[in-house]
């Protein structure tokens, strides 16, 4: 959000709480999502509190939900955990939960067909997402590599919370975000919209080609760089502080 639209919504009604605009020098992606998140933690770290039912969310203004959706997000809300949303308006259908399941598990499905990887493209962005704080903050964060790549620094940050949930055998958390990828928030995307047929391919050939990247490297964690998939300290662009795994 930009001061000015922060400006724009005060205008019209009183949150209830306190908005602090937060300028980000040397902004990107990762840099956007990873400084507030870092600065709050730390906050909240000095102050003596934990990050328990506090998270983060991710919202372009481009993005509208019918209502039926829209109450499904505000009961997503109270129940703080990850709430994974999806295109509504999107090229291609969003993969069921067993699909997802599948590709976590052989992974190597996806560098198979462009067309799998176009659709699990629609899910986990970070034009509308929720992720509670305290995740980002045992994963150190978003990967400052992939805003290179596309700028896929959700799913590949999603991929790593889902790894991150089984190396640990935190059943209830697997359980959770699978069924949260299952059934997805459904929201409308101006943005996307307003592109051309030509312009959509471009953006998803360069999409396709950052997963690839990130199954590189996480098989790459896999193999014993970072077991639990956590940002690499070469990568993190904010300093988090340190918390359990």
């Amino acid at each position: 959000m930009t001061t000015k639209h922060i400006e724009e919504i005060l205008k019209n009604a009183d949150p209830g709480f306190e908005i602090i605009p937060l300028q980000v020098r040397g902004y990107s992606w990762t840099a956007g999502f990873n400084g507030p998140a870092a600065l709050l933690a730390e906050g909240l770290k000095k102050k003596g509190k934990t990050t328990d039912g506090i998270s983060m969310l991710h919202l372009s203004f481009a993005v509208s939900f019918h209502p039926s959706e829209l109450a499904r997000l505000s009961a997503a809300i109270e129940k703080k955990g990850t709430v994974f949303m999806a295109r509504d308006n999107a090229d291609h259908e969003i993969p069921s939960r067993a699909e997802v399941g599948s590709y976590i598990r052989h992974p190597e499905l996806l560098l198979q067909s462009d067309m799998k990887t176009s659709a699990l493209l629609q899910l986990a962005r970070n034009t509308a997402s929720i992720i509670p704080l305290e995740n980002i903050v045992r994963l150190k964060g978003y990967r400052s590599s992939l805003n290179e790549v596309g700028g896929m620094e959700d799913h590949d940050f999603s991929a790593r919370l889902l790894l991150h949930s089984l190396k640990k055998e935190d059943w209830g958390a697997v359980k959770q975000l699978l069924k949260g990828i299952g059934d997805p928030i459904r929201y409308q995307d101006a943005d996307w919209l307003r592109l051309d047929q030509a312009a959509r391919q471009a953006k998803l050939t360069n999409e396709q080609q950052a997963v690839k990247k990130i199954i590189g490297d996480l098989v790459g964690m896999q193999a014993g760089v970072d077991p639990f998939y956590r940002t690499p300290e070469s990568e993190q662009d904010f300093i988090f502080p340190n918390s359990p795994i």
